[in-house]
């Protein structure tokens, strides 16, 4: 189940790349869209700690306590690591003459992957007598920090257009 699940990541950015290519413009490549994605879930939990972190301070400088501190501590970290996930698939997707994109849809392909990392946590959740799941934990491990990622390459990749 959950390798059919990768697999439609990869399907979905290669229709994604063909069907800009078929637009008139360069087809993006692999080595591109590897990058954007390897970017994008290495600025993820940057993103997340360093959000965190912020909001919190913020939140105990304005009196918070230390509850209220720590789930608005938890809010920024995902707001963060959601603007911070979608950067690096626009930026790369970006280099060269003539490609532009929309940060917009990275950030809406980011939101998407990051409920499809959600859903992969809820369904691994173990209820009762705790067992091991060597390979089907790994593999979701894998499935929950990419998906933010690809969704953002994905979603840039959609609203590509090239401009002569």
């Amino acid at each position: 189940m959950l390798r059919s699940g990768m697999c439609a990541i990869l399907l979905l950015l290669s229709v994604a790349a063909r069907a800009t290519a078929q637009q008139g413009q360069p087809a993006v490549t692999g080595g591109r869209i590897a990058a954007e994605v390897a970017a994008g879930a290495a600025a993820m939990p940057v993103g997340f700690i360093g959000g965190g972190l912020a909001t919190r301070w913020v939140a105990r400088r304005f009196g918070a306590g230390d509850d209220a501190a720590s789930e608005a501590g938890l809010v920024g970290g995902y707001t963060i690591a959601a603007l911070a996930t979608s950067i690096p698939p626009t930026l790369i997707g970006q280099a060269g003459r003539h490609a532009t994109g929309s940060y917009r849809a990275a950030l809406a392909g980011t939101v998407i992957g990051g409920l499809g990392s959600f859903a992969l946590i809820r369904l691994n959740r173990q209820t009762g007598e705790p067992k091991p799941c060597r390979i089907v934990c790994a593999v979701s491990f894998a499935g929950i920090i990419l998906l933010p990622s690809a969704g953002a390459t994905t979603g840039f990749n959609l609203s590509r257009r090239y401009v002569r």
